[in-house]
């Protein structure tokens, strides 16, 4: 990704992450994840620097949020494909929580308890903190009682799209879920994010559901 924004003449290229947890780990983490060594120079902390943003969700009207991320001309957003027990599964929606540092995540499931909480504030954060390109990682995804406690399995996708709501959907129907067992359907088409069904989505490539994949137990 790194390679074809600068063969696109991009004038700087940051890459980020900010897991969660009360330790600063970012460093760490890109390290145990193989890409520090390889991005050393284009790497940021985007737990630092940060700034207020409006949200507007039921239970909280601002978040920080990295600035590098808001000020970003052209922001990429590349989620790991796996179960998670509040959303069924991370997407790119849920992976944009990666936008807020990792001690104020900790503190937001707190308070996001419940999944319908926890939908509506994902929802409201990306649509306030929207990527323009999305590309979920599913070469190796996670099924089971992620994103902990999963189990890895091969996939081999790369799964791509502008719109990321509709990404989602697509990762959605991937896993077999019925409208109503994927929490994001009815709220993301509430805030106008785009269309909530498989058949209304142009998908290029070959699509394959992945057959026996275990989802998490559900709160």
């Amino acid at each position: 990704i790194v390679e074809a924004c600068l063969a696109r003449d991009a004038k700087k290229v940051m890459v980020g992450d900010n897991p969660g947890g009360p330790e600063h780990l970012v460093r760490p983490v890109a390290e145990a994840a193989g890409f520090l060594p390889l991005l050393e120079q284009y790497f940021v902390d985007v737990s630092k620097d940060i700034r207020e943003v409006q949200i507007n969700s039921a239970l909280a009207a601002s978040v920080p949020v990295s600035s590098a991320i808001m000020d970003a001309d052209l922001l990429i957003n590349v989620p790991k494909f796996k179960t998670q027990p509040l959303a069924v599964f991370t997407g790119c929606i849920k992976n944009m929580f990666g936008a807020i540092p990792g001690l104020e995540k900790a503190r937001m499931h707190t308070v996001y308890t419940a999944p319908h909480q926890l939908v509506e504030f994902l929802i409201k954060l990306y649509s306030a903190v929207t990527p323009h390109l999305n590309i979920v990682d599913a070469i190796t995804a996670m099924e089971g009682e992620g994103p902990s406690h999963g189990t890895p399995r091969h996939v081999g996708k790369l799964i791509a799209g502008y719109n990321g709501a509709e990404v989602d959907v697509v990762l959605g129907a991937m896993l077999g879920l019925p409208t109503e067992k994927m929490r994001f359907y009815k709220t993301m088409e509430q805030e106008g994010l785009g269309k909530p069904s498989l058949k209304d989505i142009t998908v290029m490539g070959s699509f394959e559901p992945l057959n026996g994949f275990s989802l998490p137990t559900l709160n």
